[in-house]
């Protein structure tokens, strides 16, 4: 949002991650939407989808976050551990690396699509 976003959507079904969620856009003044909503169950499509999961999440998710991703738009991942990104570009087909991020063994990655 502070980045220009109209507007920014989170989904969680666990109740602290929703809290925690709507805690921080309170502390930090931003009009975040926060829903109790399975991924899988939301059909709108986004600009820029972000995923702070680990791996065997991202995996079991790839099908529905892909799904997201308006054309042209993209894909952040993190909560990867750096050892085991070349797994889920696995679970991305069509996906490829823009830009990456590592720290202390863990990474996030910016993925868009190929082609």
């Amino acid at each position: 949002l502070r980045l220009g976003a109209a507007r920014a959507v989170a989904l969680d079904v666990e109740p602290d991650a929703r809290r925690a969620a709507r805690e921080h856009a309170v502390l930090n003044a931003l009009p975040l939407e926060v829903r109790d909503e399975p991924l899988e169950a939301h059909e709108a499509m986004y600009t820029v989808v972000v995923a702070n999961i680990l791996l065997p999440v991202l995996t079991a998710l790839a099908p529905a976050l892909m799904a997201r991703v308006a054309p042209g738009g993209h894909l952040v991942l993190s909560g990867v551990r750096t050892a085991d990104l070349a797994r889920l570009f696995v679970v991305y087909p069509g996906w490829g690396e823009r830009t990456r991020a590592e720290e202390d063994g863990w990474c996030a990655v910016v993925l868009g699509r190929v082609g």
